[in-house]
C-alpha cells in the first residue's frame, strides 16, 4: 500500500477507472444518504457523461491502480471519491489539497457539497477547515428530495 498519496492531473487514459470509481462510490457510499435507492443504470449514465470532464480532475494510484479522484470546477469540489477500501488512509486528504491548491490560483474560498446526513463527509471537512454556510435540498439522483450542505473555507 502506498505511504504517501501523491495525485496527478488525469488524463484521457483514466476515463474508465474514474467511471468506475464514481459507480462503486456513488452505490456504496452516497446511497445510504438517498431517500431511494439510486438506479444503477442512471448512476452508470452519469458517471460516463462525468469522466468525460477528466481535464478538471486529478487522481491517486495505489500500485498503479486509480484509487480516488477530485474534480475541481471554478471554486468547487464537485467530486471527491475514494474507493471505501482507501478511505481514511489519506488518499482523500491529498486529493483535496490538489483541489485546494488549484482552487486558491482563482479564488479565495473553496466550496464542497456532501449530504447533510453524512456525518464522516462532514467530519473530513471539518477537520480539513470547512465549515457550513448553506443549507439545501437536492434530486441530483432521486426524484424525493435530499437534503445537502455546502461548506466552505477561506484559502490564503
Amino acid at each position: 500500500m502506498t505511504e504517501k498519496w501523491t495525485p496527478r492531473s488525469a488524463t484521457a487514459a483514466d476515463t474508465q477507472e474514474i467511471a468506475r470509481i464514481l459507480i462503486l462510490t456513488i452505490l456504496s457510499d452516497h446511497a445510504p444518504h438517498l431517500p431511494e435507492p439510486p438506479d444503477p443504470m442512471s448512476v452508470s449514465r452519469a458517471s460516463d457523461k462525468l469522466s468525460e470532464e477528466w481535464p478538471k480532475m486529478a487522481v491517486v494510484e495505489d500500485d498503479d491502480n486509480v484509487a480516488g479522484l477530485v474534480m475541481v470546477v471554478d471554486n468547487k469540489v464537485e467530486a471527491l471519491n475514494v474507493l471505501p477500501r482507501y478511505q481514511g488512509l489519506g488518499a482523500g486528504s491529498a486529493l483535496l489539497n490538489w483541489a485546494e491548491h488549484r482552487i486558491a490560483r482563482l479564488h479565495s474560498t473553496a466550496e464542497v457539497n456532501t449530504y447533510a446526513s453524512n456525518a464522516d463527509a462532514i467530519r473530513f471537512y471539518e477537520r480539513a477547515g470547512y465549515q457550513v454556510s448553506k443549507r439545501w435540498s437536492s434530486t441530483a439522483f432521486t426524484r424525493l428530495p435530499v437534503d445537502m450542505v455546502t461548506m466552505t473555507k477561506p484559502l490564503s
